[in-house]
């Protein structure tokens, strides 16, 4: 058990997932030409040590289903239509991570559903 005075998530940790998802947010809304400059991030990221990730664009959700498959990964996919979000939960369950290390839900960036802000 740490020490009272040591914080119960260490500044580091969370620091690393902060820019984890700051990388993600940012190479989502780069909208790259070429499609394996598009997935280079989401590559990398996948052999990293792991993170939290929320991706908002259906062109991505391919690629945050094989992040997802990297189980120290939780990626959160937000996507703006029911269609899009029925067919990306379909392939996140054939491939086995829906649910357990990947959510789908529909919404927007106008306000995350898990931001105080």
């Amino acid at each position: 058990m740490p020490h009272p005075s040591e914080p119960r998530f260490p500044l580091r940790l969370f620091m690393k997932y902060a820019y984890c998802l700051l990388l993600i947010f940012v190479c989502a809304a780069a909208g790259y030409a070429a499609e394996e400059a598009k997935l280079a991030p989401f590559e990398r990221a996948a052999k990293s040590g792991g993170g939290v990730a929320c991706v908002a664009r259906p062109e991505y959700a391919e690629a945050a289903i094989a992040l997802a498959a990297n189980n120290r990964w939780v990626v959160h996919v937000l996507l703006p239509e029911k269609k899009q979000m029925a067919d990306v939960r379909q392939k996140a369950e054939q491939a086995g991570v829906l649910g357990r290390n990947l959510y789908v839900e529909q919404g927007t960036l106008d306000r995350l559903p898990y931001a105080d802000i």
